[in-house]
Order: structure tokens, then C-alpha cells, then sequence
């Protein structure tokens, strides 16, 4: 019968959740473990001992030892083959580049490049993947890039579509009424989130006449967010 497990100390959470390749496939997530975070922080990052970081974790040197070489392994397997995760409830990804309907509003977007200012790519853009009692939530804020390429990007990392989107659309047209190519865009992607057995929480950038649009398409797929509501 195997020793009951001691607790480890774990002295902060990693500030990142996740790393995944620059390029759009990527192969299966390695899972790094918070004690491996740990052990790889206080060696690597901050060059203690192994005997120096048994003390700071509280266990054995050679538990050390074992968790240390497991997290290297990982890490290389990473660095080679694909993604990394941080424990199984947090997914964090960028790196979307996508152009399918493409929202409109982003044209008169811009970032400061080489001290030019040049149109914003949102290469940048994070993307929250949370697990929650068996069920996949994906946050998106504004979706600048173009919800249909998120979920695109979503569907290559995860192979299937989330339970529930939180996010705003970014087709809100501030200055006046939709063109009619602004309002095909709107149209076309609520036809296809129609199509994803996906429940869409949205508001903010998307805009009011947008979502009136849109929501003719996607019936109870599309609700309204609001501030200060709670859905889980």
C-alpha cells in the first residue's frame, strides 16, 4: 500500500496557465503539475539546490529529485511536440489570425509598431478557456480578431466546439446605421454559430442593432450579458 501523499508547499501560481506553438496545429497538451511549476521555479528560475527547494516545499530530496526530472520531461516534450497546460481547469491561448468575417470596426483599430502607428493585427489577443464541471466555457472579451476564427483557432487546439461562449462580438457601428457588407458579416456568423450546438453569452461591443440581427438567426443560442448578472 502506497505512503499517503505529503503536502507540498507551493509559495504562488504560475502568471501564465498556459504556452502553445506560434503555428495553427498543434498536437496533444502536456499537463505540467503545480508542484512541477514549483520545483522548476525555485531550481531553474531561481538557481536554488535541490536540498534548498525540499526545505522551501517541505519534502524529501529525493521527492525533489523524482517530480524534477518528470517536470524536465515535460517541458522538452513541450518545446518539441505541441502545447503546455497548467493543471486541468485553465487554458490560456492566443495567436489567432484568422480573417473570416472579419469585423469592420477594426480597420480604424491601430498599435504603436517601431514608433509608427500601423493597424492592429490582435495577434496579441488571450483567449480563456475555463473546464467547469465537466463543461467548457471559452471568455473572449471584444473578439476583435473575428469570433468564427477564435472558435476556429478553439476547434484545432480542442477538436470540438465549447458549451458556452462569453463574449462580445465587435460589431457595433458607433458612427451610423450597418452597411449592407456589414450587415452580410453579421448575418453569415450568425448563420454558422447557429450551426454549433454552443450557447452564446454576448453584449457590450457587439452592439444592440447587431444582436437584434443576429439573434433572429440563432433564436436561444444568443443571450443578452449584462453587468452585474451571474451565469455560473
Amino acid at each position: 500500500m502506497p505512503r499517503p501523499q505529503k503536502s507540498r508547499r507551493i509559495c504562488c501560481y504560475p502568471d501564465f496557465w498556459s504556452f502553445a506553438p506560434d503555428q495553427d496545429m498543434a498536437n496533444d497538451t502536456v499537463v505540467l503539475s503545480l508542484d512541477e511549476f514549483e520545483i522548476i521555479r525555485q531550481i531553474d528560475f531561481y538557481s536554488k539546490t535541490q536540498e534548498q527547494c525540499a526545505v522551501e516545499m517541505n519534502v524529501a530530496r529525493t521527492t525533489i529529485t523524482a517530480i524534477y526530472e518528470s517536470a524536465r520531461h515535460k517541458i522538452a516534450t513541450a518545446l518539441i511536440e505541441g502545447n503546455m497546460q497548467l493543471d486541468g481547469e485553465l487554458f490560456l491561448f492566443s495567436g489567432v489570425n484568422g480573417r473570416r468575417c472579419y469585423p469592420h470596426g477594426n480597420y480604424k483599430l491601430s498599435c504603436l509598431e517601431n514608433g509608427k502607428r500601423v493597424p492592429d493585427n490582435f495577434i496579441h489577443e488571450q483567449y480563456l478557456v475555463i473546464n467547469h464541471e465537466n463543461r467548457h466555457w471559452l471568455l473572449s472579451g471584444c473578439a476583435h480578431n473575428g469570433i468564427l476564427n477564435i472558435l476556429d483557432h478553439y476547434f484545432k487546439l480542442f477538436r470540438n466546439n465549447p458549451d458556452f461562449v462569453i463574449s462580445g462580438f465587435h460589431m457595433i457601428n458607433k458612427e451610423c446605421e450597418h452597411t449592407e457588407e456589414e450587415k452580410t458579416i453579421i448575418l453569415q456568423t450568425a448563420q454558422e454559430l447557429s450551426q454549433m450546438n454552443t450557447i452564446f453569452y454576448s453584449g457590450h461591443c457587439t452592439g444592440i442593432p447587431a444582436f437584434v440581427l443576429m439573434q433572429e438567426v440563432m433564436g436561444d443560442k444568443l443571450i443578452a450579458l449584462h453587468s452585474g448578472e451571474q451565469i455560473i
